[in-house]
C-alpha cells in the first residue's frame, strides 16, 4: 500500500502542478470587484480545475491493477461511499466554475450548497454516533445524525470557501488537515479514506507551487469548494469507517473553522448582515494591519499542523477499552487514566475552542483600537 500512495501522491502533485499552468494560460480572471478581495490586478483563477483533475487521474491510478491490491481489504459499502464523495465534490466544483465565469447570489449559492450537503448525509455517509471508549457510543437518532452531518458538510465547505483570501492560506490549511486525516484513517485500518486523502493533499500541494507565496493562479470558488467537499466528505467515511471520534475532524480543520465561526457570531452580536462579502476575518485584519500574505499563511499553516498532531494523538484515546480484561484487576488510577484517554477529543476540541475565542477576543480589541474593525 505505501507504494501505491506514493505513487498516485506524486503523479497527483505533478498533474496538479502541470494543470495549473494550463489553467494560467486559459485567462479566466479573477478581477478585485468585491469588498473582501485584496488582490488589486486581475488575476489567473479556478485553479481548482486542475487540482480536481488531477486528483481523479491518480485515483484512477490508486485504483488500476498494478496498484490496486489494496481494494480487497475495503468493503463495498466504503467504495461506494468514497464514489460517492467524489460524486459530490465533482458538483462543488461545478458550481465553483459557474461562480468563477459568472458570479451567484449569495442565497442561491447557499441553497444549492445545503441541499448538496443533506444528499451527502443521506445517500453517502453520515456520523451516527459518538465512540467515547472502544466499548462505549452514544448513538444518535437517524433525523439528528443526518441533520449533524449536513451541517458540518456545509459549513466545512463554506469555511474553506470563506477563508480563500490570502495567497496559499484556505487550500494550504485544507491540504494539511487532509493529510492528518490521511495518517488517522490509515492508522486505524480506513485504507480507502488515507488513499483518496493523500492524493487530494498532494494535489493540492501541487497547485500551491503557483498560488504561494505570490499568488500568480487562484484556486477560485472551484477550488475552495472542491476540496472543502472532499475534505468534509472524507472526515464523514473516516467517522463511520474508522470509528475515530465526531470531534477528530473539527480538529484537524480548527483554524480555519474558528475564523468563521467565531467571525459570524461577532458579525451576529454587531448586527450585521452576514451574507454580505465583508473583511471581518481574523486573517482579514491581519492583512489591514500590514502583514503579508506569506506571513499570515504560515501562522494559520503553523497552527493546521499543530491541530493535526493533537487531532492524531487524540484520535488513539477512543480506542482505549474501560472493561478490558487487563484493567479490570488493575487499580482505579488505572481506569481513572483510561477514561481520561478516552475523552481525549473532546477536551482537545474544548481547549482549542477556548483559546481560540481568546485569541479572537485579543485581535478584535486591536483591530477596534487601530480603527481595523470597520467594513
Amino acid at each position: 500500500m505505501a507504494v501505491t500512495i506514493l505513487a498516485a501522491s506524486v503523479a497527483a502533485f505533478l498533474l496538479a502542478w502541470g494543470l495549473s499552468r494550463l489553467v494560467i494560460a486559459a485567462g479566466v480572471l479573477d478581477a478585485p470587484n468585491a469588498i473582501r478581495k485584496v488582490h488589486t490586478t486581475p488575476t489567473p483563477t479556478a485553479g481548482g480545475v486542475g487540482i480536481a483533475v488531477a486528483f481523479a487521474a491518480a485515483m484512477a491510478l490508486a485504483l488500476s491493477p498494478d496498484f490496486g491490491s489494496w481494494i480487497a481489504a475495503v468493503e463495498p459499502r466504503s467504495l461506494t461511499a468514497l464514489a460517492g464523495c467524489v460524486i459530490a465534490a465533482v458538483l462543488l466544483l461545478v458550481i465553483g466554475v459557474i461562480d468563477d465565469l459568472r458570479p451567484l447570489a449569495a442565497r442561491p449559492k447557499f441553497v444549492m450548497l445545503a441541499v448538496l450537503s443533506c444528499l451527502y448525509a443521506v445517500l453517502v455517509a453520515r456520523a451516527d454516533g459518538v465512540t467515547i471508549a472502544a466499548n462505549v457510543s452514544l448513538t444518535f437518532p437517524p433525523a439528528f445524525a443526518m441533520a449533524g452531518s449536513a451541517l458540518f458538510f456545509f459549513t466545512l465547505v463554506n469555511a474553506v470557501n470563506f477563508m480563500d483570501g490570502a495567497n496559499g492560506l484556505a487550500i494550504g490549511s485544507t491540504a494539511i488537515g487532509v493529510a492528518g486525516l490521511a495518517a488517522i484513517s490509515l492508522a486505524h485500518g480506513a485504507p480507502h479514506v488515507g488513499i483518496a486523502c493523500a492524493i487530494a493533499a498532494a494535489a493540492m500541494a501541487g497547485f500551491l507551487m503557483w498560488n504561494f507565496p505570490n499568488g500568480r493562479l487562484f484556486a477560485g470558488d472551484a477550488g475552495a469548494l472542491f476540496c472543502g467537499g472532499l475534505a468534509a466528505g472524507l472526515s464523514l467515511i473516516a467517522v463511520r469507517d474508522a470509528g475515530v471520534s465526531i470531534f477528530i475532524p473539527p480538529i484537524l480543520f480548527f483554524p480555519m473553522l474558528a475564523d468563521v465561526l467565531l467571525t459570524l457570531a461577532w458579525r451576529v452580536s454587531q448586527r450585521r448582515p452576514t451574507l454580505k462579502s465583508h473583511r471581518d476575518h481574523l486573517f482579514q485584519i491581519g492583512l489591514r494591519h500590514g502583514l503579508s500574505h506569506r506571513r499570515v499563511t504560515m501562522i494559520y499553516w503553523i497552527a493546521a499542523l499543530h491541530c493535526a498532531l493533537v487531532a492524531f494523538l487524540a484520535s488513539f484515546g477512543a480506542r482505549v477499552s474501560l472493561g478490558a480484561d487487563e484493567l479490570r484487576d488493575a487499580p482505579t488510577f488505572f481506569h481513572a487514566a483510561a477514561a481520561a484517554a478516552a475523552l481525549a477529543p473532546i477536551a482537545a476540541w474544548a481547549t482549542l475552542a477556548i483559546v481560540a475565542m481568546k485569541i479572537a477576543a485579543k485581535v478584535r480589541e486591536f483591530a477596534a483600537t487601530h480603527a481595523l474593525d470597520s467594513e
